[in-house]
């Protein structure tokens, strides 16, 4: 009787799995789509707004002058031609593999505590618990809660590293070769090579796992088949290499790039527990907290890693790798070759550290204890999510570049110059301007490091400065970004150009960030229209004025 009260309790508690899911990911859904199209794009999210401006050849042969592999692109010019390239349209691919994500957490959690024994058909109701635990932390965390609000490749990123180690995990549960597994990882993990470049850390970290396990079966003696998981595991990296290998010289012309000059400063050993704080963080750009909480959350964040490589199960062992692996990289190349330590590129990394930390937190011995930790830490995970949206909600009361464009569109008249002294901002003015005609960027594309986005502005796109006293319009609109994306972005106008009109829009991208929108006039078409206005007023008629110059006219 106790036996089958057991089993029923069991199957109901299997039962209740799929629906406790479904409201974890709708949870995840409700702060992921808070003010999706309200806040303005900043440079990155610009960047990637122009390149689906072109073809799918041209976005490869443009994303190759830059650092980043191009699927992402691809698969956002593809969204694009569906659903439009707007703020909102465009960050909704986020927000879909940013959900995604947190299911393929869900999965990859609940197929590491079988523990890669064969003989389990199914997980147990225990396992689904911590799985369950583990994408209700990465629905609450700000951290991946930021980028899934943003037109970039992290979410896809995030989505493809939880899945290629499901499959991955699925494989190698079988002592035999399961070929659909192997084809769905060897798929997803090439994708994710081809996303970004921190996703080849996380696929050495697979691989390291999986040839490890396959080096332990081919030694077990109790192994009926024993080399078919080794020989599995070498032949589906062996092919990911091979798939990866037509964008090797490529990697190493973007490498040589990077190698000559980047944006990221110089690696500091501090930055090592200012990270390890921000992956707990409401923001990344929020207030420096104390040494003393810097370095708790670094040694939290070391202590799991090791106690799981050592006293995990396989699967937590993937966890662990998975988190230390392209951590301990980072910070190699970043002391020895160039520095790479930033928040946002251990995203990937970031997912087996929650997943650690839900592993961790089901390991309580008792089950009133397990539930008041649980419980205790999810609500501090809806406190920093609450204090998250509350964030953004403060930045999308500034009115930003998207409403200073609607301004500029608003007094512009049709073609009349609108210059910017910088390609981020450049791009930016380009994806929320609705009349893109007489849109140009002061200077040219010597003059500037590829890394403001010079590898996605066209020629024709460029006025060189020489020109700016030579252009015939009479009047000529400037953009510029005071304390925007690190720096201070500004035109000198030379003679006989004089500043006539003014407008200012705060901005959430800088501390006193503000974009400013300035009408310029030439000063001897200001002085006849003062003298008109002064003649006007005592009834004196002048001679008619020259024809204004067309769009096209002006810049001749």
């Amino acid at each position: 009787m106790a036996e089958e009260q057991t089993a029923g309790d069991e199957d109901s508690r299997r039962s209740a799995v799929p629906w406790l899911l479904a409201v974890i990911l709708v949870l995840a859904l409700i702060p992921r789509l808070q003010r999706l199209g309200t806040i303005s794009f900043w440079f990155d999210e610009a960047y990637s707004v122009k390149m689906v401006s072109f073809g799918l050849a041209e976005i490869l042969e443009r994303a190759s002058r830059d650092i980043h592999p191009p699927l992402y692109y691809w698969l956002l010019r593809v969204w694009a031609g569906g659903f439009g390239d707007s703020p909102v349209a465009l960050r909704l691919m986020s927000v879909l593999f940013g959900v995604l994500t947190v299911l393929g957490v869900f999965l990859f959690v609940r197929e590491a505590e079988c523990g890669l024994r064969p003989t389990i058909s199914r997980p147990s109701p225990f396992g689904a618990g911590v799985a369950l635990f583990a994408a209700a932390l990465l629905a609450l965390s700000p951290l991946h809660i930021a980028w899934s609000l943003q037109a970039r490749m992290y979410t896809l990123g995030t989505a493809l590293a939880a899945f290629s180690g499901w499959f991955l995990l699925r494989a190698l549960r079988r002592e035999s070769a399961q070929v659909a597994d192997w084809a769905g990882y060897v798929v997803l993990a090439v994708a994710l090579a081809y996303t970004h470049v921190f996703g080849l850390f996380t696929i050495a970290a697979q691989a390291v796992f999986a040839i490890g396990v396959g080096i332990y079966r081919a030694s077990s003696i109790q192994s009926r088949v024993r080399w078919n998981t080794l020989g599995a595991v070498l032949v589906a990296f062996f092919v990911v290499e091979v798939c990866w290998l037509p964008w090797l010289d490529t990697f190493l012309e973007q490498k040589q790039r990077v190698l000559r000059g980047y944006w990221i400063p110089p690696f500091r050993w501090e930055q090592v527990l200012e990270t390890a704080y921000q992956f707990f963080a409401v923001t990344e750009h929020g207030p420096p907290p104390s040494r003393e909480l810097k370095w708790i959350a670094t040694g939290f964040c070391f202590a799991l890693t090791a106690a799981l490589l050592l006293l995990g199960r396989p699967g937590h062992r993937l966890m662990a790798l998975g988190f230390g692996l392209p951590v301990a990289s980072a910070m190699i190349l970043s002391h020895f070759v160039q520095p790479l330590f930033i928040t946002r590129y251990f995203l990937f990394a970031h997912l087996s550290l929650l997943c650690m930390f839900a592993v961790v937190v089901g390991l309580v011995p008792t089950r009133p204890a397990r539930t008041c930790a649980i419980g205790t830490v999810l609500s501090l995970a809806s406190i920093l999510c609450l204090s998250q949206m509350e964030h953004r909600e403060e930045q999308a009361r500034l009115p930003g570049l998207a409403a200073a464009m609607r301004y500029v569109d608003a007094v512009r008249e049709p073609g009349k110059p609108l210059l910017t002294g910088n390609p981020m901002l450049h791009l930016a003015v380009l994806s929320h301007i609705a009349d893109r005609d007489g849109v140009r960027l002061v200077g040219s594309s010597q003059q500037f490091p590829h890394f403001q986005g010079t590898p996605v502005v066209r020629d024709d796109e460029y006025l060189p400065i020489t020109q700016l006293s030579a252009v015939r319009a009479n009047s000529i609109w400037i953009v510029e970004g005071i304390n925007w994306n690190g720096g201070t972005w500004t035109v000198e106008m030379p003679e006989p150009w004089v500043s006539t009109q003014e407008a200012r829009f705060p901005e959430v991208y800088g501390h006193d960030c503000e974009i400013v929108v300035r009408r310029y006039e030439r000063r001897d078409s200001l002085s006849r229209l003062m003298k008109e206005r002064e003649n006007r007023h005592r009834g004196v008629q002048l001679p008619a004025a020259a024809a204004i110059p067309s769009s096209q006219d002006a810049w001749r």
